[in-house]
């Protein structure tokens, strides 16, 4: 209850800040539609992803991307509630939508007639109130689950129509009953079943590769209610582009990831506290109140100086805490039960380095930077990494201002006649940009072949080009990513629409990661977790996690990394190491 009354307290205080501003106006002007440079690629079909602002309409929009309002409403449910500042909407990009031909859909039709019956039947989704839904345990394959309810692997696998060759993590799986076993029994003696009797563990544990030994962990009391505290600041304002609307995103996360876990039994022994640090008047005033007494765990604060002092308080109460920033960890070294959510930056570099010198080896490697940062630590870095690695390369340098002339000058730095792996030296966005733009006139105009590497911080920066992404081929090394054909992020995102009537955003899966993963560890091995996890690779729904020492005495750093290419098809892969 705890949960959902923070929840309408946020609600209801944007809805309060926004109605206040309405009286105050005293001419409606219309807020002009901007089309989103972000684009998401869904079952084949390309949409823009557009943020809602105030008094912007769905007529405005609909004018804007030249999409009929119809067509909107279709691919966002939630949109007949009516149109809210803030919420995030899929616009079909008409111009890459693929159309299918009457041949196509006939083609289809025939193919399926020719589909047997019964193994159609077990493609379809089992209805939900038919058959038990099981939510799997983090150390449990597919065979041990089919062993403990006494059925068997090849029915789990029918019913639940899960791919033996696939790698995604099987979170949840739906029972068979007596009566599909014997429907299954009947199918597979005709010689239907085409399921793979060999099937490999399924990545279903959260201990890939090590065992959970079976006693040794000092468990939570049953039976009491342990506190998990989330320091978060709201303050409801008239903007919806400002920190405190994306907490309240991330809040909104954390509710759904409560609701997640409440289902699947594993929240009768803790409750969240959602705490607003701006009912303070600092964090050590917070600190003062007694608040965090009796915390298991603490998530938050989210600005350094609000964490600093909570993390020397969760020091001393040797209390686990987790921090979802992504800044530098040096002021935060000391404290050894901190978990520091993003790796540092030094690493997305050193893992972007190693993919550039392994990848097709004889490609030509060039590493561009701004005239005037010739002495800079970040190029000074790459260029000794490099040689490490036995790496040869060039090196090609320019000032921003140059940047319309020079392209018959970087056009001579790079080779015509095979791939060109570029590397960007710079904390230039504007400098970035005018690279980029080059590269693609080299690409498109003298069909130079160009893969471009670049930071993580380049995925949420504004000021880049997305379209250029995919042109170049761009490759990331990013500490977070969503990959929305994954059938339990769909259900994430459709679970969240209707609860909340908008869709999630990166700080919702954030949210919901956080809450769910530290949840289950303590359910998994109470109050040993820190070092129970420590060193293993989790897969969660927007980020994966490797917890490491940073050093002795102090905090677990997250070194996992996903490496992201973007495809000239406006398809993003994603693959782990």
């Amino acid at each position: 209850m705890r949960l959902y009354a923070a929840a309408i307290i946020i609600i209801s205080a944007l809805s309060f800040s926004a109605c206040a501003f309405r009286a105050h106006a005293q001419e409606y002007v219309p807020t002009p539609v901007e089309i989103s440079s972000e684009k998401v690629n869904i079952g084949g079909n390309v949409y823009y992803v557009h943020k809602v602002l105030v008094r912007q309409t769905l007529y405005s929009i609909s004018k804007a991307y030249g999409v009929p309002a119809d067509d909107i409403l279709k691919t966002n449910p939630a949109l007949s509630e009516g149109l809210k500042a803030g919420m995030i909407i899929y616009i079909p990009d008409k111009e890459e939508v693929r159309d299918e031909t009457a041949e196509t859909v006939a083609g289809r039709e025939k193919e399926n007639k020719k589909e047997p019956a019964a193994k159609k039947a077990r493609r379809t989704k089992p209805e939900k109130n038919r058959y038990r839904k099981y939510p799997l345990r983090w150390f449990e394959t597919l065979e041990e689950a089919a062993e403990r309810h006494g059925v068997t692997l090849e029915a789990i696998i029918a019913l639940n129509g899960i791919d033996t060759n696939s790698k995604k993590r099987v979170r949840s799986i739906y029972i068979p009953d007596a009566e599909y076993m014997e429907n299954l029994k009947v199918s597979m003696a005709a010689g239907e079943n085409g399921v793979t009797s060999g099937m490999r563990e399924q990545e279903t544990g959260i201990a890939e590769s090590t065992d959970i030994p079976e006693n040794g962990f000092r468990l939570y009391d049953t039976g009491e209610k342990h506190k998990i505290s989330v320091v978060l600041p709201f303050n409801a304002s008239l903007e919806t582009d400002n920190m405190e609307q994306y907490m309240a995103d991330f809040c909104s996360g954390l509710l759904a990831a409560a609701y997640s876990l409440k289902e699947d039994s594993l929240l009768e022994n803790f409750c969240i506290d959602i705490i607003d640090l701006n009912r303070y008047p600092s964090a050590w005033g917070m600190i003062s109140s007694g608040v965090l007494q009796g915390s298991e765990l603490i998530i938050g604060p989210v600005s350094p100086k609000d964490m600093q002092p909570v993390a020397v308080y969760a020091e001393r109460n040797r209390i686990p805490i987790v921090s979802p920033l992504d800044v530098s960890t040096e002021a935060l070294a000391e404290n050894n039960g901190l978990f520091y959510l993003f790796p540092p930056v030094s690493d997305t570099y050193g893992r972007q380095i190693d993919k550039i010198v392994s990848e097709d080896p004889d490609a030509g490697i060039t590493v561009i930077y701004e005239t005037g940062s010739e002495d800079s630590p970040e190029l000074s870095s790459v260029r000794l990494s490099l040689l490490e690695r036995g790496a040869a390369f060039n090196t090609f340098r320019y000032a921003l201002l140059e940047g319309r002339e020079i392209i018959d000058s970087m056009g001579a730095a790079l080779d015509p006649y095979r791939l060109n792996k570029i590397l960007i030296v710079s904390a230039s966005d504007a400098f970035i940009s005018d690279v980029m733009r080059n590269l693609n006139l080299l690409r498109s105009v003298r069909n130079y072949r160009i893969h471009l590497y670049g930071q993580s911080r380049w995925k949420n920066s504004d000021a880049l080009d997305l379209e250029l992404f995919h042109l170049l081929e761009t490759r990331l090394s990013v500490p977070y990513h969503i990959d929305y054909s994954d059938s339990t992020v769909a259900e994430f995102v459709k679970n969240y629409k209707e609860t909340f009537r908008t869709a999630p955003n990166s700080f919702s899966f954030q949210g919901y990661d956080i809450l769910t993963f530290f949840v289950k560890a303590m359910n998994s091995y109470g109050r040993d977790f820190p070092e129970m996890i420590s060193g293993r690779r989790y897969s969660l729904l927007q980020s994966d996690v490797r917890f490491v020492r940073s050093g002795n005495g102090s905090g677990y750093c997250n070194t996992a990394l996903k490496d992201i290419v973007y495809r000239k098809d406006w398809t993003i892969e994603s693959s782990s190491d």
